[in-house]
């Protein structure tokens, strides 16, 4: 994502400096002299903006593909969620030390796995809410607002 809010940086920044530069011009060259410097400018810009909504779509796509993973992340947690309220049952029911040796180390590895996931999934949120926070910035800035 960061890559992709790079490129959107630059190509934000392109348009604005355009959008100066046309508000700077004098414009005091023959009627179509002007005329043809506007064009060229205004034609500057749209295709800066056009790449701007290309780029932009690009991060949305990225954006969807983390949240999708974000969910993953979440259904592998809430399994391992699963696991452990069998592990605990289990844990009950069991008589001997042995038995009951072998479902804490079960119980530590699973808790352990949902550490991970947990940090796997406030990582990817984090990074992705960053990103549309942003995107928004971008989009508030390539459209003058």
């Amino acid at each position: 994502m960061h890559e992709q809010e790079e490129h959107l940086d630059e190509t934000v920044e392109d348009i604005e400096t355009v959008r100066g530069t046309l508000d700077a011009l004098d414009l005091g060259g023959t009627t179509e002299g002007t005329a043809a410097v506007e064009r060229g400018i205004e034609q500057a810009k749209s295709d800066t903006m056009e790449l701007f909504e290309t780029q932009d779509s690009e991060l949305e796509t990225v954006q969807e593909s983390s949240e999708s993973s974000e969910r993953e992340v979440l259904e592998q947690a809430d399994a391992v969620d699963a696991d452990l309220d069998r592990i605990h049952e289990a844990e009950e029911r069991i008589g001997t030390s042995a038995a009951r040796d072998g479902l804490d180390r079960a119980s530590d590895a699973a808790n352990q796995d949902r550490e991970f996931l947990e940090g796997q999934e406030e990582r990817a949120r984090a990074a992705r809410e960053a990103s549309e926070r942003a995107q928004q910035e971008f989009r508030r800035r390539a459209h003058g607002s």
